[in-house]
Parts: C-alpha cells; sequence; structure tokens
C-alpha cells in the first residue's frame, strides 16, 4: 500500500540526548476522525535493540519495516476492519498507530505477524478512545 501525500512527518530530538524520535501522521485518513464505528486505538508495536546513539533502526531493520508497511498493512483496514493512522519511531519501538472498530479481530490479526517476523518482539494495545484524543494529540 503506497503511501499518500497526506501524511505529516516530524522529527523530535529530546534534550540532552542523541536520540531521535520520528512521527507520522496520516492528515486524512479514510475514515473520518470521531467516527463512531472505529472507537478502539491500537498500537502494534515491533521492539528492536537500537545499535546507534540515535535509537533509530539499522538500515536492515528499516527495509524490514518498510516491507511491512507496503505489503501487510492491507491486512489490518480489509474489510474495513481498522483505519492506519501514524507511525512512530523511538529509541527501540516502532509503533504504527490504527482505529479499528473491532479489538478482538484486531488483535487475532496482529498475532501473525509474530510468526512473520520472529526477529523482533511484537506487541500490541488497544484502548478505548472514541473521540480520537490520542490522534489529536498526536504531533
Amino acid at each position: 500500500m503506497p503511501m499518500k501525500d497526506n501524511w505529516s512527518f516530524k522529527k523530535y530530538l529530546p534534550p540532552n540526548s542523541d536520540e531521535r524520535w520520528l512521527f507520522r501522521k496520516n492528515l486524512a485518513p479514510a475514515i473520518s476522525p470521531k467516527d463512531p464505528g472505529y472507537n478502539f486505538i491500537a498500537y502494534l508495536t515491533f521492539h528492536y535493540h537500537p545499535t546507534g546513539k540515535s535509537g533509530l533502526p539499522t538500515d536492515e531493520e528499516a527495509q524490514v519495516f518498510a516491507e511491512f508497511e507496503n505489503t501487510f498493512l492491507e491486512t489490518f483496514e480489509k474489510d474495513g476492519l481498522s483505519v492506519f493512522v501514524a507511525v512512530v519511531t523511538k529509541s527501540g519501538i516502532k509503533d504504527f498507530l490504527f482505529y479499528t472498530r473491532d479489538p478482538h479481530i484486531f488483535l487475532k490479526t496482529a498475532e501473525q505477524f509474530r510468526n512473520i517476523y520472529p526477529e523482533f518482539l511484537i506487541t500490541c494495545e488497544l484502548s478505548p478512545d472514541p473521540l480520537w484524543d490520542q490522534y489529536k494529540d498526536f504531533p
């Protein structure tokens, strides 16, 4: 799924640190923010071991994340299960954020990626966010 130009990109440099945090936000998701049918936020997180002071993934890891985004994100959007809204990269984590209508099916879908990408610890957190507050607060 190629990204469209409706994404913002922001970089944050924490004070007194060499770390870099990267934020991408979908400014025009396919589902309108606050849609009452998509009232759970889901964080699909890939944990990795940062090797440099920036905390960013290696080129090889970045390639795997790009492959995931280009190949598998549509799995989560199939049949209107969820909408992809943001990505965060911080020291040791790559979060893909979605709003979903069904947290149980979303979790079940996410589980399959543990076997596809055994080199990463993959976790998934879901929480109610009917007003899309986390989306609004995202940089």
